[in-house]
């Protein structure tokens, strides 16, 4: 993810989603954030993999990027996780029920500071 105000967007993902981001430097990256997030792949449960978030300061010579990327998080318990957004008056679309990859599941969506389009979702069993 790139941004023109990477401070502000690193600080935006670790108060309102609770990241722990780094800020990192040097190697020609300085100003930039990452968060290495580790999972355990369903055919291999004993290998360890992961995947970087990562925010990185803009190039103020390129154009604006396009704004049809989403991420997807999922998360434990939707309806407790925006009302601490409505705590910290953080704007989201209404929650509704629709079919995820496994049945069925509740999902929302919001913005980031730099209008990236977020999605929340709570896999529902049964």
């Amino acid at each position: 993810m790139v941004s023109a105000d990477a401070d502000r967007l690193a600080e935006w993902y670790q108060r309102v989603l609770g990241f722990s981001l780094t800020r990192l430097s040097g190697q020609g990256i300085e100003g930039a954030y990452c968060q290495e997030l580790y999972y355990r792949a369903d055919e291999a449960p004993d290998l360890r993999r992961h995947t970087v978030f990562a925010i990185f300061p803009a190039d103020p010579n390129q154009p604006s990027e396009d704004r049809s990327m989403m991420i997807n998080y999922q998360v434990d318990d939707l309806a407790g996780f925006t009302e601490k957004l409505t705590a910290i008056a953080v704007a989201f679309e209404p929650i509704v029920r629709q079919q995820d990859a496994e049945g069925y599941g509740l999902f929302t969506r919001l913005r980031d500071p730099d209008g990236n389009q977020i999605e929340l979702w709570q896999h529902m069993e049964g």
